[in-house]
């Protein structure tokens, strides 16, 4: 077994384990050093669904089909009457309190968990959310209520994305319509070299490298869908920049500032998100050698860096920084970081399906 594959079924069995934690109630967000396991992500339960889905048809494994399958079956029983779901951490006893960001990716695991079953119910709930999100979207296309900390972030491209996908998937007119509003909107903040405004979670801060590779997926998935040559010429200035700061060790600052310069420290995350588009842009827009060095160079970067401790609560896993003191998710292993780094793999192989995933 070659490193890449056996660093992604350890990434995989450790989002099962992590399942598994909480009695298959969602994915716990993160295994802390000095906390353990936190309660489950709706959020990020709601992207991971789709990767459980996409490895299970790749290695015919059956039993992640079902993790998948829990997976929404768990997300269907938070929604709100009016579309939207909760954000942050999930227990019972956690007061609803509705989210554009998180609903926005909730929504591809309910696309993603539709293509695979034709359950009724996942196209129900997408539309509704859909629906939501739309209604809760400001007439210049930002979204203002209900987002992280109440300011405006053009991160949330990714959420226009998962509503371009709906519209195309399930034919809603409406949703498409937003998700190019909010793409323009996004695009009124683009220096024309690469870099946006208001990226960061908090304002006057540079985006961490999450966040940015977010807005970037945003732009290029959903100017595929949306057949808008401007939005993937604003990822490709982006992905080009990116590219040309990349460490030889094939890393990348775990921020970014407005000159492409960034700390010394790491985001694995937004490095594995970042290899992802850098594959999609290849293979989708224009075959480049280039695209395909660099996420190479990425990958094999996370291979080094993922945890291989002989402990079930972390192996396989990927801390939020490096170094694990680092300030981006500190001394935390974050599900989502083990999500990106499979999808990178995936993507990588051409193994993505089409535009349905998240």
């Amino acid at each position: 077994m070659d490193l890449r594959t056996e660093a992604t079924r350890a990434a995989v069995d450790w989002l099962v384990f992590a399942h598994e934690k909480s009695q298959r109630q969602g994915v716990p967000a993160v295994y802390h050093l000095l906390g353990g396991w936190s309660a489950s992500y709706p959020e990020t339960t709601g992207y991971i669904a789709p990767t459980m889905l996409a490895v299970a048809r790749e290695w015919q494994a059956p039993e992640l089909r079902d993790h998948a399958l829990d997976m929404g079956k768990w997300l269907l029983s938070l929604q709100d009457h009016n579309g939207a779901f909760p954000a942050g951490l999930w227990t019972p006893a956690t007061k609803f309190k509705p989210s554009v960001f998180n609903s926005g990716q909730i929504l591809f695991g309910l696309i993603a968990l539709f293509r695979e079953t034709g359950d009724s119910r996942y196209r129900e709930s997408g539309i509704k959310c859909a629906r939501w999100l739309s209604s809760v979207m400001d007439d210049d296309g930002a979204w203002r209520r209900h987002t992280y900390r109440n300011i405006v972030h053009t991160y949330y491209a990714r959420v226009a994305w998962a509503l371009a996908l709906a519209g195309e998937v399930w034919g809603y007119e409406e949703a498409l319509v937003s998700a190019k509003r909010n793409l323009d909107f996004t695009l009124r903040y683009h220096d024309g070299q690469g870099w946006f405004e208001h990226c960061a979670f908090s304002k006057g801060k540079n985006p961490v490298l999450h966040t940015f590779a977010y807005l970037i997926s945003g732009l290029l998935e959903g100017g595929l869908i949306l057949r808008e040559e401007r939005f993937i010429s604003a990822s490709r200035i982006s992905l080009e920049r990116l590219r040309d700061i990349q460490a030889e060790d094939g890393s990348l600052p775990g921020e970014i500032a407005k000159d492409f310069s960034g700390p010394s420290y790491r985001c694995l995350t937004g490095i594995a998100q970042t290899a992802i588009n850098w594959s999609r842009y290849n293979e989708h827009i224009a075959w480049d050698q280039r695209w395909v060095d660099a996420a190479d160079r990425a990958i094999d970067y996370l291979v080094k860096s993922q945890v291989r401790l002989p402990l079930a609560r972390l192996k396989g896993s990927f801390a939020g920084s490096s170094p694990v003191w680092g300030p981006y998710m500190t001394f935390r292993f974050p599900n989502w970081a083990a999500k990106f780094f499979i999808d990178a793999v995936l993507a990588r192989n051409g193994r993505m399906q089409g535009r349905g995933w998240g």
